[in-house]
């Protein structure tokens, strides 16, 4: 059944189109840190909100927003079954910036019934250490894009039984063998760096959701494995997706 809506006072809409400018990640962030005293408790909700446009815009990291089709998929996916004509009575909800289309802080705002006037009044911090976080964080995904290029290149190789595709099946196993030193110093050294943007922002409660994206992805990324899904070439979805730790495997959001 469709969840209903509040009606939204008056807001900048040239400010919301800006943060709905974000891709998928910032515009996540942004709901979490300007709403982190209410909604704490739905991070991890959150993250799979994110996670399924993901999805949905074909793995496309950086999208922004998804079309009506995509959008009533991500619906029905977090329980609501409509028809056509409910789609378009809550899509008309949703859809605060008149674009025909949803992004996920136009979903949040309306599943959590939020006014965004005051989304846009909380302020956003950040800082020094959490800008290094984040570098420290793109190395390790750097390392697990160079490692996954490499396994499909070789993958595509071993295909066959000619000299070219044992070569390419031995240099496989090696690589899915070897300890990947680079990685798990990148690991190491965005572990430490998380841990001081904890420090430094303290309590501050405009930066704790992106505190906790952060950590949410260092454990993402500590739980990847470069064996991963090797059943086929084809088949293979790695559980780090490129350019934002977001899985690009079919997700159940809770």
């Amino acid at each position: 059944m469709p969840e209903g809506s509040v009606t939204q006072s008056p807001f900048d809409k040239e400010a919301f189109n800006a943060v709905c400018n974000k891709n998928y990640k910032g515009q996540c962030i942004f709901f979490l840190n300007a709403f982190w005293a209410e909604f704490q408790a739905e991070a991890p909700r959150v993250w799979n909100v994110y996670k399924k446009f993901v999805e949905l815009d074909n793995g496309n990291e950086e999208g922004k927003s998804l079309d009506t089709f995509s959008s009533n998929r991500l619906l029905e996916a977090f329980g609501q079954t409509l028809t056509v004509i409910q789609l378009r009575e809550e899509m008309a909800k949703v859809d605060q910036n008149d674009d025909k289309k949803m992004g996920p802080l136009e979903y949040l705002v309306y599943h959590y019934k939020v006014q965004i006037k005051e989304l846009l009044s909380r302020p956003q911090g950040t800082d020094e250490e959490m800008e290094k976080a984040n570098l420290a964080l793109q190395k390790v995904q750097d390392e697990i894009d160079a490692i996954e290029n490499q396994k499909k290149k070789l993958q595509a190789l071993a295909k066959g039984e000619d000299f070219k595709a044992t070569r390419a099946k031995n240099e496989l196993a090696q690589l899915l063998a070897q300890d990947p030193l680079a990685l798990n110093k990148a690991q190491v050294d965005a572990k430490a760096a998380v841990k001081k943007a904890q420090k430094s922002a303290g309590d501050n409660l405009t930066s704790q959701g992106q505190l906790w994206w952060l950590q949410k992805q260092l454990e993402e990324a500590a739980r990847y494995k470069p064996k991963g899904n090797l059943s086929s070439p084809a088949a293979f979805s790695p559980m780090i997706s490129p350019r934002g730790f977001g899985s690009a495997s079919p997700t159940t959001p809770k």
